[in-house]
């Protein structure tokens, strides 16, 4: 019952934000900005220390857009050098001024104005102009950056015109209730003396030059480790969006492969916090009786409830293959999938099992089918595909061909309850090989759509945009997140319709039915999901009573938490003479009690 009620909790709030985010610009055209937007950051934080940031895998690139770049990691080295025109705020959802101090929505819906911040200033000294902002636009709809994700969705606006020396004015060419958004809080904004002439695919696969943003890149050991420096002369430091955000002196990411040699590091203290993914380690091994340091207060153990939403988790398919391209087949491989078990016995009953491609949200349909574990309807189904001689090994053949097929996945602490699945598949009559690759790796591969099967998980976006992921234009084309070859024609109608949606009934009444019709054709076998952020870190920090943002995760530690001078010395004498600190609540509700 708790965990009902905390689910209708989140859709009902998030529901009403997306209301207020979208609708008080909308139809003017007028010059407007917001000046006394609630504080992000808490005034009270202090600058200086360095944070230490374990990572799984070096990104294959540095580079803004273009091949392997669509990732998180590359997304959050991208923000901490570079700035959009505005922001969007993370609690109130409304936007905020970023390198634009003021901006106009035109009465069309299309047509945008921006006017720069004359203090906004690049790391060189050059003050930020209209000229960068048609760059920008200019390289993003660039062919030549092989970014078809990207040079799609700017292509949607006409060449920004520059009004004056502060002024740029971009008009979307269709209507769409997030064209402000794409333009304004997605679209990063480069430096044009800086880039320009450049063959950028070369130049810039390991530089972020000349940002306007508070950190700057460091130096950087390729394959083990990349720092950034907080900018003492960035030149929105004083900005009411900046004050008590950014404070750490250095951020240094690790990169340590093995999941258990970083849960090593931290105890060691070689590392500042360490994000739980695994909820084994959550109930059993990560707890005060086992570890002295908890224990002792040294270290403390938070589960942070936010109302972020939640994106795709799960097994997708390359429907381009068979015998993939049966949906038959793909409801059997999800029947065949015993989450309930697998949450009941390998997850302490942490998560709950996904049934929608809006998970959690109220975009959610829900009359989606609840798969369950099913061996007898799985094996009718593959039947009526045609899967039914077994072979001496045991496994099914149709046409002269076992049904043998590749699984690819990034992370080893997936193996887990992938091999649980391997051997229920083997019952049934499927081979199912597991490769573990890193990620860079495995993401080329699905970028090339050289694979059968893999695991993945796509973060979800406040505002859903779900065109990229499930529009049939993208199915046959590489780089793009139709990773799993998607097609139908009602949903393509859907969403060609979807960006004149402007009213938020119509667009929930909307993606409800196209997440029926995705959910019914099973492009992926969905996993599991939870509305929280599970943490250890060391007892030196400084952080706001919500510890992350009302739409944050981890990532939040970066602009929000600081190194408290007095917990830091605190710290180090209680350990010095073996004395106690005080242990705080492990959950915290903040956002859900607001």
């Amino acid at each position: 019952m708790k965990r009902k009620a905390l689910f209708s909790i989140v859709c009902l709030t998030l529901c009403i934000m997306f209301t207020v985010a979208i609708g008080p610009s909308a139809g003017k055209a007028a010059f407007v900005s917001s000046k006394d937007f609630p504080l992000i950051g808490d005034p009270g934080a202090r600058k200086g220390g360095v944070l230490r940031y374990a990572i799984r895998e070096y990104p294959a690139t540095f580079r803004v857009y273009g091949p392997n770049s669509n990732t998180t990691f590359i997304s959050m080295m991208e923000s901490l050098v570079y700035q959009r025109l505005v922001s969007i705020h993370p609690e109130t959802l409304e936007f905020i001024p970023s390198l634009a101090e003021a901006w106009e929505i035109g009465k069309d819906q299309k047509t945008f104005r921006f006017r720069l911040d004359p203090d906004a200033r690049w790391a060189d000294g050059k003050p930020v102009t209209p000229e960068d902002v048609l760059f920008s636009w200019e390289l993003a709809t660039d062919p030549r950056i092989k970014d078809p994700y990207t040079t799609e969705l700017y292509s949607k606006f006409h060449r920004p015109v520059i009004e004056d020396s502060r002024t740029v004015k971009i008009v979307a060419k269709g209507l769409h209730w997030r064209n402000f958004m794409f333009v304004g809080a997605n679209l990063a904004i480069l430096p044009a003396h800086t880039y320009r002439g450049q063959n950028y695919l070369k130049t810039f696969q390991w530089k972020i030059p000349n940002g306007s943003g508070p950190y700057e890149l460091g130096k950087f050991s390729k394959g083990r480790t990349i720092e950034f420096r907080r900018r003492k002369d960035f030149w929105a430091r004083d900005k009411r969006a900046f004050q008590g955000t950014h404070n750490f002196d250095k951020i240094r990411f690790i990169v340590i492969r093995d999941p258990n040699l970083e849960i090593e590091k931290f105890k060691k203290g070689e590392l500042d916090f360490y994000g739980v993914a695994v909820a084994r380690k959550w109930k059993e091994e990560l707890t005060l009786e086992k570890i002295s340091s908890l224990r002792m207060g040294w270290m403390q153990k938070r589960k942070i409830y936010t109302l972020r939403p939640n994106g795709i988790y799960g097994l997708a398919f390359n429907m381009r293959r068979k015998p993939f391209d049966d949906v038959r087949v793909r409801k059997a491989m999800a029947l065949l999938y015993d989450r309930g078990t697998l949450i009941e016995k390998l997850f302490y009953n942490e998560y709950l099992p996904m049934n929608s491609y809006f998970p959690g949200t109220v975009y959610e349909n829900p009359e989606n089918e609840k798969i369950t574990y099913d061996t007898e309807k799985a094996r009718e189904l593959l039947a009526q595909a045609g899967w039914v001689k077994r072979n001496a090994r045991g496994i099914l053949e149709k046409d002269g061909k076992s049904f043998s097929f590749t699984l690819l996945y990034g992370s080893q602490q997936s193996e887990r309850h992938l091999a649980v699945y391997q051997q229920d598949l083997r019952r049934a009559g499927i081979d199912l090989k597991l490769q573990l690759t890193n990620f860079a790796t495995m993401w080329k591969l699905v970028d090339d759509r050289r694979f059968d099967m893999v695991s993945v998980g796509w973060s979800a976006l406040i505002f859903p945009n779900p065109e990229f992921n499930f529009h049939s234009r993208y199915a046959d084309r590489k780089q793009t997140n139709n990773i799993t070859g998607y097609k139908n024609p009602r949903v393509d109608q859907i969403l060609d319709a979807y960006p004149g949606m402007f009213d938020l009934q119509e667009r929930i009444r909307a993606l409800r039915e196209m997440d029926g019709l995705i959910h019914r054709e099973h492009p992926y076998v969905l996993n599991w999901y939870g509305p929280f952020t599970r943490i250890l870190y060391w007892n030196r920090f400084g952080m706001p009573p919500s510890y992350l943002s009302k739409m944050g995760d981890m990532n939040d530690i970066l602009t929000l938490w600081w190194i408290d001078p007095e917990k830091k010395r605190t710290l180090k004498d209680a350990m010095d003479n073996d004395r106690a600190l005080p242990v705080g609540p492990v959950e915290v509700k903040y956002w859900l009690e607001r």
